[in-house]
């Protein structure tokens, strides 16, 4: 993999941990919670969906390497929800 496109796939991870943030934040609480009791997610994450998004918000801010878990989390919560949570959808968005 050549360096733009190791860029553009840590840009389209973190954008998707974006979106995942901000439908968890912004989107009506009892629809969220909803969403997160169809996913493999345990204990507080189900139940806490702020405390999620402020997880997620931290994942943004590690080193491009440690972006995988906080990707996978994030793509479980806009796929529950219904939403685009595949690379492709937010490559096109980072070019």
């Amino acid at each position: 993999m050549n360096e733009i496109d190791r860029l553009t796939l840590i840009a389209a991870r973190k954008t998707t941990i974006a979106r995942a943030a901000q439908h968890l934040l912004e989107a009506p609480r009892r629809e969220v919670l909803k969403q997160l009791a169809t996913t493999g997610f345990e204990g507080e994450w189900k139940s806490d969906p702020e405390a999620l998004a402020m997880n997620l918000i931290e994942g943004l801010a590690t080193p491009d390497a440690m972006t995988f878990v906080p990707w996978k989390a994030a793509q479980s919560i806009l796929q529950a929800a219904d939403l685009p949570h595949d690379l492709e959808h937010y490559k096109d968005k980072v070019l």
